[in-house]
């Protein structure tokens, strides 16, 4: 089986140069596409991106550089090496790689399951931070949500919504919702975001392609990533959070 990777970066040096090489070998990928989102802050083989949609036209742009290709294809962002377990994720994929079967027309991601009480946020949704597909025919599809979502205005949302996405961006304590960096540039891009992550979510849904988990692959170890993924997110922010007291 071909693996091609492609990832969405936001700025890259010499150490995530090193740790995409790492993720390279480890899957044993036959190709690794970066595409940059940061003006500036590039290495030598990065690609322009299309920054008006953040990861979600990155991955557009990935979708139409892989679209002759084929074999199997993962398309994640750079959260890998930040917010994420890198080890334990990589772990998990390469599971996909040898024996684990996931079947055509399939796109496995890390699914969310916050109830069906919203009918913008889908039940199951999948978190836009990586995307693992079996086939060419199931990257399509991504690609053709992608579009959707990325050139066709958002619908006006309820009110249950709209409080929902307000108190996930500013939630009232540290142990749920978001916590980045709190200025009105960075909650806006947040509150855009998590709306396109469950627009696109609702896409696929319409399509005739199956939507599993990587919790399928190795279910105890996926819930052990899942709580992992949270300490290392909630540590950061208290750390974040402290270095900002400290500054002032």
């Amino acid at each position: 089986m071909t693996l091609s990777i492609g990832i969405v970066v936001y700025g890259n040096d010499t150490r995530k140069q090193q740790q995409l090489q790492w993720l390279q070998q480890q899957l044993g990928a036959n190709q690794l596409l970066v595409l940059n989102n940061h003006e500036t802050q590039r290495m030598p083989g990065d690609l322009e991106a299309d920054n008006r949609f953040y990861e979600f036209s990155g991955y557009l742009k990935l979708v139409q550089l892989f679209e002759e290709k084929a074999g199997s294809f993962l398309i994640l962002n750079d959260t890998l090496f930040k917010t994420h377990w890198s080890w334990g994720w990589v772990w998990l994929l390469k599971r996909l790689t040898g024996k684990y079967d996931c079947g055509s027309a399939t796109v496995l991601g890390d699914l969310r399951f916050d109830g069906e009480d919203l009918v913008e946020r889908p039940h199951p949704f999948m978190a836009s931070w990586i995307f693992w597909f079996s086939d060419n025919e199931a990257l399509k599809v991504f690609g053709d949500g992608l579009e959707s979502i990325c050139h066709l205005p958002l619908p006006e949302v309820s009110a249950a919504y709209q409080h929902f996405l307000d108190g996930w961006i500013s939630p009232s304590n540290r142990l749920s919702g978001w916590h980045g960096k709190v200025s009105d540039v960075e909650i806006k891009r947040k509150k855009l975001c998590v709306m396109l992550e469950h627009a696109l979510s609702r896409e696929l849904m319409k399509q005739d392609v199956r939507m599993g988990g990587f919790g399928e692959i190795h279910p105890i170890f996926y819930r052990m990533l899942r709580i992992i993924d949270r300490l290392r997110t909630r540590w950061q922010s208290f750390r974040s959070e402290g270095r900002s007291q400290n500054e002032e």
